[in-house]
């Protein structure tokens, strides 16, 4: 039996299989395929990196974006808690507000119970007039400028429990805020006094500057009690001949004074005690003293001085009641500085 060597033919064929081998047309194709396949994966690779740089950069915008909107809104929290701040400090401004009105509108309301009483026992002074008339009686005559204040109240307290009338010079800006408290000094039967709208420095002004000042504060005055200031305090104790013709014409006596006690300027109790007890300068008979009742050192030393000058025997009168005691009353236009017996 013949036997065949087929160890040739199968070399052949891994030939033939070969690449190297293959038809030129074939290899060619499969050239054309791998090259479009890099293609093609080369785009895929490109298109994701250009999507990702989009991405990124949308990100980043977003981000951006975010983080204004942050802090627009802290921005808009922070506004919106200093508004609740300004909300709840008017609140509490209001509500004081409303407590200080209804105290004021009590006091009020007693004052007029004190008015009517006043009228219904015909009691026109606390001070004895038999004592005014003696010409033998030390007469004294407290004065205060500048108010009403916050120390008023409690000044006229004092004053009433002893028994002591006194004469306020109201600066008209502060008597507006103390309707009240002005309704009160004439109710206690203190005098009432014009101390200017604004403390201008009247000899700086017009006549017409001057009057006006003068009828501003007289007007304050007069919605509260009524009727206009019995007598005129230039500020600083300073009137020129101008000063003094308005005055008369608006029939008005100036009215400075003999002793200073220049609380304005101490500020110290002790002082203003010291002052208005000096051995030169200090009060005697028919002293008009000057004090600021908008100072709490002041009401303070008057708490001393009240006492002090009870024990000495002296009465306490208002200026218009030294002046006609001891000068016979005051005319309009002329500058009053004390009570002295004899002047």
């Amino acid at each position: 039996m013949a036997t065949f060597d087929t160890g040739p033919l199968e070399d052949v064929d891994v030939v033939a299989a070969s690449p190297v081998h293959m038809p030129k047309g074939q290899r060619r194709r499969r050239v054309i395929v791998f090259a479009l396949l890099l293609a093609v994966l080369f785009c895929a690779l490109a298109a994701g990196l250009v999507y990702t740089v989009q991405l990124q950069k949308a990100q980043a915008g977003l981000r951006a974006a975010l983080s204004e909107k942050q802090e627009e809104n802290a921005a808009l929290q922070e506004k919106n808690d200093s508004l609740s701040s300004e909300n709840s400090r008017l609140s509490d401004e209001l509500g004081s507000e409303k407590s200080q009105n209804a105290a004021l509108a009590a006091e009020n309301e007693q004052l007029k119970m004190q008015v009517s009483l006043k009228a219904a026992n015909g009691m026109t002074a606390i001070t004895d007039a038999g004592q005014i008339a003696d010409n033998k009686a030390k007469l004294v005559a407290l004065t205060f400028d500048d108010g009403p204040g916050q120390y008023t109240a409690e000044l006229l307290d004092f004053l009433r429990e002893h028994h002591v009338r006194a004469t306020f010079f109201l600066i008209g800006r502060n008597a507006a805020k103390y309707p009240a408290l002005i309704q009160r000094m004439e109710a206690e039967g203190h005098a009432v006094g014009n101390h200017t709208q604004n403390h201008a420095r009247l000899p700086r002004l017009s006549a017409d500057g001057v009057k006006k000042e003068i009828d501003d504060c007289n007007a304050v005055i007069r919605a509260a009690i009524g009727h206009d200031a019995v007598m005129l305090r230039a500020p600083g104790g300073n009137a020129n001949d101008t000063v003094k013709a308005v005055a008369k014409d608006m029939g008005l006596p100036l009215v400075h004074w003999s002793v200073d006690t220049k609380d304005w300027q101490s500020r110290n109790t002790d002082k203003i005690v010291s002052a208005a007890f000096a051995a030169r300068g200090g009060i005697k008979d028919g002293s008009v003293v000057l004090m600021h009742d908008i100072y709490r050192t002041t009401v303070d030393a008057v708490k001393i001085i009240v006492p002090r000058l009870e024990a000495q025997g002296y009465t306490f009168v208002t200026v218009p009641e030294l002046l006609a005691a001891r000068r016979g009353g005051a005319v309009a236009g002329e500058v009053y500085k004390n009570g002295y017996p004899g002047r």
